[in-house]
């Protein structure tokens, strides 16, 4: 992975302020996580609830029981898979925002930010598409192979725009922000359409126009031109866009080294040669359930079909309570996994899931009150197994470890122990053990006979003491 820390100087044309922030420490993780991971966890029979308002697209037919079945295994932020997790996953402060959140950028940020892109070039006479690009920090050495490329595809609400917005902050203006532009250094290329880039006769086409073409030529202009790997070629898209990453890929399949579509139209459902086309290319799909357009359900539909086909690295977040928006795209865990992909380093296929197994029992013990106590298991899993120690069935606050340490044990600590091993794919719990606390004393009996000497029993066995 190339994570190159750029002179913090270059980072801000935007404000003192902005300069301070660029300087924090705290810099390096601003975007948390919701820990754990579970809390993002939404209702897992929540699936599409599309707007009664809104029919153009009508429900595509999927499988709810295996959705419901398989979502929400394994850790969201590092797992393939499809999770079902709550609005919160893509609130403030997990991305940068135009509002009060916790990394806003005010008005003269976002106008500094969108002057870090070029003025806008039309592609030919820029009737179909016109575009900007925004190059890494100067200062920044090249990486090897080149600079990662990243596509902005937006949405149909970008039809004949000229300019990147300021008015509010979108995904060509978090690039540009003093993180991404620190920890994620790139080419960004923002597409303007001046036409649509794919239509929709009806729910089972879709028709790629020429606009959508002239947007790869204009992916291989830059390529050509700039220091830019071609092997960490990134596309996002939103609605429109969305569609138009899907269409990409199938025009270019292997051309990306990872995909990021949200909204927008999926794959036709059971279109076999179009799943096979994109199954080898690692994709994060989001979609909210309550998408106006057939809600999520296009998006499970993709899902389904690629993994029926063997696609190794999907990951599917269906949102719940999140209607047509794009924010998703603009979360900081999205450029920290594009950073993990690359054509020439493919990621292998991740380890098959796998219930915990008790691999070394714990064994019973005795000891004397004051002495130190460990008790040690083996355990394994996929994914890594959640681990508790219970004493007489209830569990004991910390010990989340393979090893249990009981520190100057006393008479109260004798009982039975046992560790539980639990993750998405099951739970094992381990052999029952018993702590005997042993406060038998040395009963002396002593001997006139012996002077200077004393004979006595310790546990039945006789001793003979000098005093």
């Amino acid at each position: 992975m190339n994570r190159l820390l750029t002179p913090l100087l270059i980072l801000c044309a935007y404000s003192v302020p902005c300069l301070l922030q660029a300087m924090d420490p705290n810099l390096a993780h601003p975007y948390p996580r919701i820990t754990p991971f579970t809390n993002a966890f939404g209702d897992i029979n929540r699936g599409p609830e599309p707007s009664p308002d809104v029919a153009e697209l009508p429900l595509v037919e999927w499988d709810e029981a295996l959705a419901r079945a398989t979502a929400n295994q394994g850790n969201p932020y590092e797992d393939y898979g499809h999770f079902r997790l709550r609005a919160a996953v893509w609130q403030s402060p997990y991305f940068v925002s135009s509002g009060t959140g916790a990394h806003q950028m005010t008005a003269a940020e976002r106008t500094a930010a969108a002057a870090l892109y070029s003025p806008t070039q039309n592609w030919g006479d820029g009737a179909l598409i016109k575009y900007q690009l925004m190059a890494p920090p100067a200062e920044a050495p090249i990486p090897p192979g080149g600079w990662p490329l990243v596509v902005l595809n937006p949405g149909s609400g970008a039809l004949g725009r000229q300019s990147i917005p300021t008015n509010t902050v979108l995904g060509e203006l978090t690039w540009a922000s003093p993180y991404f532009r620190q920890h994620y250094p790139a080419y960004v290329l923002v597409f303007h359409p001046q036409q649509r880039t794919v239509r929709y006769p009806d729910k089972d086409t879709i028709e790629i126009l020429p606009a959508l073409h002239a947007g790869l030529e204009v992916i291989d202009h830059v390529v050509a031109n700039h220091p830019i790997n071609v092997n960490r070629l990134y596309t996002l898209g939103f609605s429109m866009g969305g569609a138009t990453v899907w269409q990409q890929m199938l025009v270019r399949p292997n051309f990306f080294a990872a995909a990021v579509p949200a909204a927008g139209r999926a794959l036709i459902a059971g279109a076999t040669a179009e799943i096979n086309a994109v199954k080898n290319t690692p994709i994060w799909m989001f979609m909210g359930n309550q998408d106006p357009w057939a809600g999520s359900s296009k998006y499970i539909r993709t899902y389904q079909d690629l993994v029926a086909a063997g696609a190794p690295h999907v990951r599917f977040w269906e949102v719940q309570d999140m209607g047509h928006v794009e924010q998703p795209m603009m979360l900081f865990h999205v450029p920290e996994w594009l950073w993990q992909q690359s054509l020439d380093n493919p990621i292998p296929p991740p380890d098959p899931l796998a219930a915990p197994q008790i691999t070394q029992q714990p064994q019973s013990q005795t000891a004397t009150p004051g002495q130190t106590v460990t008790f040690s298991a083996g355990v394994s899993g996929n994914p890594i197994p959640a681990l508790q120690w219970f004493k007489a069935g209830e569990p004991i606050a910390e010990a989340t470890s393979s090893s249990l340490v009981l520190v100057n044990v006393q008479v109260q600590d004798a009982g039975q122990y046992y560790l539980v091993a639990s993750n998405s794919e099951g739970y094992a719990t381990s052999n029952t053990v018993t702590l005997n606390i042993s406060t038998a004393t040395a009963v002396w009996e002593k001997f006139e006979d012996f002077e200077g000497l004393t004979i006595g029993t310790i546990h039945g066995q006789k001793w003979l003491g000098i005093q």
